[in-house]
């Protein structure tokens, strides 16, 4: 048996045949170690219509798919082995096609191919269908990922995807997951345990604990087991020498340690020397600390016989601060203890320093020597005491840094621990390592989590599947951890209820909703007001729910409430208060209360360790930029966003922050590119969920409206609207109305635009909506100065209180135009772009946008859209 055979992807595969780039796949052979356990998983209970593979290199990906597919054959399978030169669209959608070949009767590929045609031939195939593409995440593309998310939403029924990658591929899969179209084995899945390590190298001089400890350091990852082993020879003596042998020649400096022994310890008298050696494991000299270590009670005069021979010591703090050796010094003398073997142990030495900070009340410092000395039960103890989330003062770093230092399996024990370091890397933004850890949770061998245990891990994988926007998944997660929690444990339980109470908000189960805050409020009370999670979820939640159900006096009075009420530990936590206060100070034109939020969001942003928060706190202060005309800024503003939210990983984020981009670009008239957003994320059932951010269902509307299909963007809002108004949703509701009234006003439909504006200022006039109507692109101002007479005296003041604030007056002072200007809003008019503009009169890109912002600023027009129209009316009488 060849150790470098097992797994190996060249020992597994058939090697294609063809002169051509086709890497055809047909028949395949079983691996050698049979993996039952997962091949049963995928076809548990049925094989699902897309099965996602994701782990790094190593773990048998491949091989477990060729095992799949043998146990399977004579399946028709189609396996694309995808490279990096393939991350044209042309070329990944020809060896799709040919892929495709594998599994059904080739046929020549058609020209143009596109991924339309991929999918009529897929619908064609009346056997059941399998297409394996592999290594998917050397995919870089960002329009082959479009095509993908279009090929796993329009599968055919009996066409089954398996997508093999190192990284999760950036396509939206929430919403089939949530409908159970997607089984995922991941890392944890494919890690081998213990006993498949035992079956692969059976035979071998390796004993049971050993193979353990291999298993347990290499996490099951096969490959690196593979290689460990590799480097010793197995047949001439037991491995456990050998591996201590390999530790114990770890290069050194022969030099350095000659001159520390010869020209250093050997000068020393026996009894300091040998209170160098065994004070070398402590980083400070406190007299106190050695005399505890050591079991002494003259260190004090040891310290200062060491400091009068100037043995490496020194004071780093200054005159009066404790002694400490050089650094370099300090790691020599340890290695040279070490190999002396001189008792007590450094081990010995460490733990009696940490034990001795205990004892002083001093956490961080017993921490630190507890790990030096590999006590990991002490060391979470000790960390236990100043890192517990309910006790943070807010500096997530601290936590990261801790508790990463601890073995993954002693880390996984202490649940409050765990809950603090998942809840600070959720917090900074590290969605992906927090969904692998959470879901590892339950799978760590021999461990049988408590019901308490099982709780924790269902709040958290609620909390991931909300911020994906996986709604269904964060309910369910949410009500089971309260199924498992005890009274006593109110923290958790607010953590569920608020989970709950955001779910049921979001989907209008308005008495439900209330009841999950009661309960929540009641768990928050029970902690004498002291909890968390209450600030930086729960209050947010609140003052954003009121917001989008229209009430935008009482959003604004909550947000000021809480960022007043917050605790000094949770003082980032204004942040998410502040965002809400500037949306809503955009969206009622008050750009001077707004101008002041933006400077300290901005400071937030740049100091904020709350990475979640900051896209969007960028879209917040992007709004605010397009609001005053600087398209710039707002445009710069939004990539920052976009960045930081793929960055982060979180797919609600990344949606709610593209959909930012295509508004941007349909109101700078970028038609094609906001086509591009629409064509890789079609119409939901969702609507937006955040006050401030853009409702979809609207943009696909407009983009409709452009295409001059009119019918199909008012059966789209209608759609949208009726489930808003089912939600209690005013804030989509009233975008979505007011996109109504500019689509029925583009078509000629004179009453029904009527219908829909009267409709949109009734709704709007108790939040005091401003920005909304002119929001569509469609200039609304005539329809509803001639409206006035018709609406209820509370709309009518509204109406007037805006009208001649945002919009123009009727009788408006003449607008002065440059003959630059002149020429720029001509071009415009005529649906010119900024780069067309920029060629037909002989200046830069640049220049047209400035030009473009005078005229935003001199016309009062919020767009492109509106500018243009304005232009087409006021061309004629324009002064020079």
């Amino acid at each position: 048996m060849e150790l470098q055979n097992i797994g190996a992807r060249n020992g597994n595969r058939i090697p294609p045949t063809s002169e051509q780039e086709r890497l055809r796949v047909s028949v395949v052979t079983p691996g050698i170690l049979p993996r039952e356990r997962l091949l049963d998983l995928i076809d548990s209970p049925t094989l699902a219509p897309i099965t996602l593979v994701t782990a790094p290199a190593g773990y048998g990906k491949s091989t477990l798919v060729h095992q799949w597919a043998a146990r399977h054959a004579p399946h028709p399978c189609g396996w694309y082995q995808i490279r990096t030169e393939h991350n044209t669209l042309a070329t990944f959608l020809l060896h799709l096609w040919h892929a495709i070949d594998d599994a059904a009767s080739p046929l020549p590929p058609p020209d143009p191919l596109t991924i339309d045609r991929v999918l009529d031939r897929l619908h064609a195939c009346t056997d059941q269908t399998v297409l394996i593409l592999d290594d998917y995440h050397l995919i870089e593309n960002g329009l082959i990922h479009q095509v993908t998310e279009q090929l796993v939403r329009n599968l055919p029924p009996a066409t089954h995807l398996f997508l093999l990658s190192r990284q999760l591929p950036d396509i939206a899969l929430a919403r089939l997951r949530a409908y159970g179209q997607v089984r995922q084995l991941a890392q944890d899945d494919l890690a081998f345990t213990f006993a498949e390590v035992k079956q692969v190298f059976a035979g071998f001089p390796l004993d049971d604990a050993l193979l353990a400890q291999l298993t347990q350091k290499s996490e099951g990852w096969i490959a690196g087991l593979q290689l460990m082993l590799m480097s010793v020879n197995l047949t001439t003596s037991p491995a456990a020498e050998q591996l201590d042998r390999l530790i114990a020649t770890m290069p050194e400096n022969r030099l350095l340690n000659e001159y520390i022994v010869e020209e250093v310890l050997d000068a020393l008298p026996d009894d300091l020397r040998r209170f160098v050696l065994d004070t070398v494991v402590l980083d400070v000299l406190d007299p106190h600390l050695c005399d505890a270590v050591l079991q002494l009670d003259t260190s004090d005069r040891f310290l200062e016989r060491l400091e009068n021979a100037i043995v490496f010591v020194g004071r780093p703090g200054g005159v009066g601060r404790p002694l400490s050796y050089h650094g370099l010094f300090a790691e020599c003398v340890q290695r040279l203890r070490l190999r002396s073997g001189i008792q007590p142990s450094a081990t010995e030495l460490r733990l009696r320093a940490s034990r001795w900070y205990r004892s002083r009340g001093q956490s961080v410092e017993a921490t630190k020597y507890a790990l030096a000395a590999g006590a990991w039960g002490e060391a979470s103890e000790t960390m236990s005491e100043f890192l517990h989330f309910d006790r943070a003062q807010g500096d997530v770093w601290d936590t990261i840094y801790w508790v990463s230092k601890l073995p993954t399996s002693t880390m996984k024990k202490d649940v409050r621990l765990l809950q603090s370091y998942i809840t600070a890397i959720l917090a900074t933004g590290r969605i992906d390592e927090a969904r692998t850890l959470i879901e590892s949770f339950l799978h760590i061998p021999g461990f049988e989590p408590t019901a308490i245990q099982e709780s924790w891990h269902a709040n958290q994988r609620a909390f991931v599947a909300y911020v994906d926007g996986d709604g269904d998944e964060a309910l369910y997660q949410s009500y089971r951890a309260l199924s498992r929690l005890p009274w006593e444990d109110a923290s958790s339980r607010l953590l569920a209820w608020t989970g709950i109470y955001r779910e049921l908000s979001d989907r209008g189960e308005r008495e439900l909703a209330r009841e999950a805050l009661r309960q929540a409020e009641s768990d928050h009370n029970r902690q004498g007001g002291a909890s968390n999670y209450w600030h930086f979820l729960l209050a947010p939640a609140i003052a954003n729910d009121a917001a989008i159900r229209g009430e935008l006096a009482r959003a604004e009075a909550l947000n000021q409430q809480f960022i007043r009420t917050n605790p000094s530990r949770m003082q980032i936590s204004s942040l998410a208060f502040d965002i809400k206060l500037l949306s809503i100070y955009v969206e009622q034109n008050r750009l001077d209360l707004a101008r002041d939020k933006v400077d300290g969001i901005l400071t937030d942003v740049d100091e904020s360790t709350r990475i979640i928060l900051k896209p969007m706190a960028l879209q917040a202060v992007a709004s605010y930029a397009t609001a005053i005309g600087d398209l710039e800024r707002a445009r710069q503003t939004l990539e920052r966003g976009q960045d930081l939210a793929r960055q982060i990983g979180s797919r609600e984020l990344i949606r709610a922050a593209e959909a930012a981009f295509a508004y941007s670009w349909l109101q700078t008239g970028q038609i094609e590119r906001a086509q591009r957003w629409a064509d890789g994320n079609p119409p939901a059932s969702q609507l937006v969920r955040t006050f401030g951010d853009v409702e979809p269902t609207g943009l696909h509307a407009r983009l409709l409206m452009h295409q001059d299909r009119l019918d199909e963007a008012m059966a789209l809002l209608e759609q949208g609207i009726g489930r808003a108004c089912a939600r209690g949703n005013v804030w989509a509701e009233l975008s979505l109305t007011v996109c109504g009234a500019s689509i029925a006003q583009t078509a000629g439909a004179r009453d029904d635009s009527d219908a829909f504006l009267k409709r949109a200022l009734e709704l709007g006039a108790p939040g005091r909506f401003v920005r909304v109507y002119s929001s569509a692109g469609v200039d609304l101002r005539d329809a509803i100065r001639a409206l006035l007479p018709a609406l209820s005296p509370v709309a009518r003041d509204h109406a007037r209180s805006f009208v001649g604030d945002l919009l123009p007056n009727d009788n408006p002072p003449p607008v002065s135009l440059t003959q630059r200007e002149r020429d720029v809003l001509a071009k415009l008019v005529l649906g010119r772009s900024n780069r067309e503009i920029a060629e037909s009169l002989f200046i830069s890109e640049r220049t047209v946008k400035k030009h473009l912002a005078n005229l935003f600023r001199k016309t009062g027009t919020p767009n492109r859209i509106a500018l243009a129209l304005w232009g087409r009316e006021h061309m004629p009488t324009i002064p020079k």
